[in-house]
């Protein structure tokens, strides 16, 4: 090799490397041995390199429900279908009762480990899971060997 190309390689060796920067994850594995592929399946991370958001795992919300006897409360992004067999006859919501989630996906879940509620208000927690197949941002540390699974993420448009 001619001395013009070992310059040349060299100098090139001391470039900065390619960082791999925010990134969508595919989620492989969910939680608790959460795995998540990045880089179109190139690179798979497993628990031990991952963060994770207390959002994507628990979100506590209050809201107000006097009044209802039947009808929607929107909490993005579920939306809760108060039944008229939790109200009581002032038409205030009855302690640690059913109240119905569903989902965009169609999907029912009762959720009934509320901390339950005055007549006033109403605390509800919800328990969000990843699930195979879910797309997620992900943010490398410094050294990228650590990530943080911000949240699910979504194409908007084609």
């Amino acid at each position: 090799m001619s001395w013009e190309n070992l310059i040349a390689k060299e100098l090139k060796s001391r470039d900065n490397p390619e960082l791999i920067g925010a990134c969508i994850g595919t989620v492989i594995s969910p939680l608790p041995n959460l795995k998540i592929s990045i880089l179109n399946g190139a690179v798979i991370l497993n628990s031990e390199q991952l963060y994770i958001t207390a959002g994507l795992k628990e979100k506590l919300f209050k809201t107000e429900v006097r009044g209802y006897k039947s009808g929607d409360i929107t909490i993005r992004p579920l939306t809760y279908a108060v039944n008229k067999e939790v109200m009581d006859d002032d038409n205030f919501p009855k302690s640690r009762e059913k109240i119905i989630a569903e989902t965009g996906e169609n999907k029912l879940y009762e959720i009934t480990n509320l901390e339950l509620f005055d007549k006033n208000n109403i605390k509800i927690k919800l328990w969000f899971e990843l699930k195979k197949g879910d797309e997620v941002l992900i943010l490398p540390t410094v050294s990228e060997q650590q990530f943080f699974v911000i949240d699910k993420v979504e194409k908007v448009g084609g």
